[in-house]
């Protein structure tokens, strides 16, 4: 067996492993989605603050003594895709911070100068690793739509009381 066909062979092995718990992990997404589906969630959620596959990279500021600190992540979420969709999703966001690079950094010497997200994808059209980086996140998920849930509904109880026709 030649050099390149022992790494071949190892490569073959490694993504047919791959493909297989991608799959799996897939159909569980599937399974999730379906479930909440069936108690009809139609509560957007985002669990903002939680940094999925985060790349950072670092240029000159016009202030001395500052960078600025580019980042380009994805965030987990519940939400509406489409017409009528209610999916389990990731968006893309970036965020560019100006920052002090000196010693006793605190929250005054950051300046958030530019952030923004992009349309959120369902989380199962997401690239493997950000779904795999997902996968932790979806118990708090599911405890944050039923924390939001569960608000809406008092705020509903609270407009349909104050409604009320005489």
């Amino acid at each position: 067996m030649s050099p390149n066909e022992k790494q071949f062979a190892r490569l073959s092995k490694a993504t047919s492993k791959l493909n297989a718990e991608a799959d799996e992990f897939t159909a569980q997404i599937v399974e999730l989605e379906k479930r909440l589906a069936d108690l009809g969630v139609a509560v957007p959620r985002w669990l903002e603050g939680r940094q999925l596959g985060c790349e950072t990279n670092l240029s000159p500021s016009k202030r001395k003594g500052y960078a600025l600190r580019g980042e380009t992540y994805y965030v987990l979420g519940y939400a509406k895709i489409g017409a009528s969709n209610w999916r389990v999703a990731v968006k893309p966001a970036r965020k560019v911070v100006d920052e002090w690079q000196g010693a006793g950094i605190g929250e005054d010497d950051t300046v958030v100068v530019w952030e923004d997200t992009g349309d959120a994808v369902p989380l199962v059209q997401a690239p493997r690793a950000i779904r795999a980086e997902a996968a932790p996140l979806i118990d708090e998920l599911l405890d944050a739509l039923a924390e939001t849930t569960e608000k809406l509904a008092e705020k509903v109880s609270e407009g349909r009381k104050a409604l009320q026709l005489k």
